[in-house]
C-alpha cells in the first residue's frame, strides 16, 4: 500500500510495483484539471489494472433511491 502525494509519484509506483488494483479518492484530483487528465491517461495506459475511484459527490438528495421507498 502506498500513499501518493502527486502524479509524478503515482507514475513511478506503476513502473516499480505494477499494481493490479489502485484506489483513488476523487477529491484528491478532481479540482485540478491537469491531475484529472493524468489520471485518465493512466487508466487508459494500464488496461490490466483495476482502478477504484471513491466518488466525493454528495448524493444525499437522492436518498430515497438508495434507502428504498417507505
Amino acid at each position: 500500500m502506498c500513499n501518493i502525494d502527486d502524479m509524478t509519484c503515482l507514475s513511478s509506483v506503476f513502473i516499480e510495483k505494477k499494481p493490479q488494483v489502485v484506489f483513488l479518492n476523487e477529491e484528491t484530483f478532481i479540482h485540478n484539471e491537469e491531475c484529472c487528465f493524468e489520471v485518465k491517461k493512466m487508466i487508459n495506459k494500464y488496461k490490466n489494472t483495476l482502478f477504484i475511484i471513491f466518488m466525493s459527490v454528495d448524493l444525499s438528495f437522492m436518498g430515497h433511491w438508495f434507502m428504498g421507498e417507505k
